[in-house]
């Protein structure tokens, strides 16, 4: 081996095998990640299909599913039916409200008839 070829090699501190073993894990793992979002997003597609469907029982395997990809492949994305919790909770608060679903603005009628923006 030339000198300039062993001086690189003490600067870079590591073999060239190794290297290329790790660049090789680390094209798999982003080929894997990318995979599981993919899957992740269709699982979402498809849960908010089955609700929109009415078919409450598909929608939960769905979400489930959406669920066990973030939480299996460590992908740490936001709860996509967040909302969808936020408005039961409201109506389990308020159980007078008709959900106007624009611009996260949730509106209830009062009792009496009128309606307000809710907190």
């Amino acid at each position: 081996m030339t000198p300039t070829g062993t001086l690189r090699k003490l600067l870079k501190g590591r073999k060239r095998g190794n290297r290329r073993m790790r660049n090789r894990r680390t094209s798999q793992n982003s080929i894997l990640k990318s995979a599981l979002r993919y899957e992740a997003k269709q699982a979402e597609i498809d849960a908010l299909r089955s609700l929109l469907k009415y078919k409450f029982w598909m929608f939960g395997y769905h979400a489930a599913r959406w669920v066990q990809i973030n939480r299996l492949g460590r992908l740490c994305l936001k709860n996509p039916f967040r909302f969808l919790i936020a408005i039961a909770g409201l109506k389990l608060l308020h159980p007078n409200m008709t959900c106007l679903y624009s611009t996260y603005k949730l509106r209830f009628n009062k009792p009496d008839g009128n309606s307000h923006a809710g907190k």
